[in-house]
């Protein structure tokens, strides 16, 4: 058997998200549905109920105790990708697993990515740089390179040693066999790590990006699933989920959902950039909105202030963005 893993809680937004994800894994899968379980870690399964009616799906509750014990001492909040993944082997010891964040959709078979997996080969959504190319313009990545010079690490299978010239892989998709059970131990030290040192929010990505390519085969899995985690993108297909999930969706068979979410998904990509494009053309207070929000995002307070002032001032009435303040700080800071 293999998994299907990923999280979603808070706000409604958020199980759309996730909603859709499932779906097209779904949609598109050409395997034996036994063959494969999905499992979704959540604080509201009921939400998930009516539109996914008709499939092995296996929620686990997320309360806030849950989560305060996932996110460490540090209350990091990426540290829950490596809790799920460690309880789903821990459930599922022989089961090949495959981890996407709820800001996904697929694109081509899954089924595929799955028969790829195998001990020694690993996959992430896709390689983006190097510490080394990064370091000139953040001063986490000159920070992390201050960390891992010359250090060696003691980890579960020796000490291990880790330079500039290491890349990070996106980590919103990941896919590996059970061998990569016991290296989560690794995973989780490496991240304490990092964040304690830079206080990055990608410490957990780079953490898996360092133990897996230093220990298997790395490839990218972007042929197969789409990943929309930039902050401007988020709001466009938000705006596109709403519609979409309604009653009368939910009240369809599973296939007449499938072949829905198909016809949605076929050019959304596209879809995606020409409405972004449309938006900034008609709009330039949207640009200011969304740099104040990935600004926020990255922890770039002067950035996020300066452009925050200067869309309240044009927008003094709009609630929805004091609202996604609110939620981005809850979630990097609170929660």
């Amino acid at each position: 058997m293999n998994t299907f893993v990923l999280i979603s809680y808070g706000r409604e937004s958020e199980y759309r998200r996730a909603i859709l994800t499932v779906l097209s894994f779904w949609s598109l899968y050409s395997d034996n549905a036994s063959a494969t379980k999905t499992i979704i870690f959540t604080d509201n399964p009921e939400y998930f109920l009516p539109y996914l009616e008709g499939l092995d799906v296996e929620y686990a509750l997320l309360t806030a105790e849950k989560i305060r014990e996932m996110k460490g001492q540090h209350n990091f909040i990426h540290r829950l990708k490596i809790a799920v993944i460690e309880q789903v082997f821990t459930k599922y010891p022989a089961a090949d697993l495959v981890y996407t964040d709820s800001d996904t959709f697929f694109i081509a078979d899954p089924a595929q990515l799955i028969e790829r997996i195998k001990p020694g080969v690993s996959f992430m959504h896709k390689a983006e740089y190097t510490l080394e190319e990064r370091q000139e313009f953040s001063k986490e990545a000159r920070d992390l390179v201050g960390l891992i010079a010359d250090k060696p690490f003691a980890t579960t299978v020796g000490e291990e040693r880790y330079d500039a010239s290491y890349r990070s892989w996106n980590a919103g998709a990941l896919a590996f066999s059970p061998e990569v059970h016991p290296y989560l131990a690794d995973v989780y030290m490496l991240t304490d790590e990092f964040y304690t040192v830079s206080k990055s929010l990608l410490s957990e990505q780079l953490a898996f990006s360092f133990i897996l390519q230093k220990r298997t085969q790395m490839h990218p899995c972007d042929s197969y699933i789409f990943h929309y985690w930039q902050p401007e993108k988020k709001p466009v297909v938000d705006s596109l989920l709403a519609p979409l999930f309604t009653v009368e969706f939910g009240n369809l068979s599973l296939p007449e959902k499938y072949k829905v979410i198909r016809d949605f998904t076929s050019n959304l990509p596209a879809r995606i950039d020409q409405l972004l494009h449309e938006q900034r053309q008609t709009n330039k207070d949207i640009v200011l909105r969304e740099d104040a929000i990935a600004a926020l995002s990255k922890k770039e307070f002067g950035r996020f202030s300066k452009n925050a002032v200067s869309y309240l001032l044009k927008k003094p009435t709009d609630t929805k963005f004091l609202k996604d303040i609110l939620y981005y700080t809850k979630q990097l800071y609170f929660k």
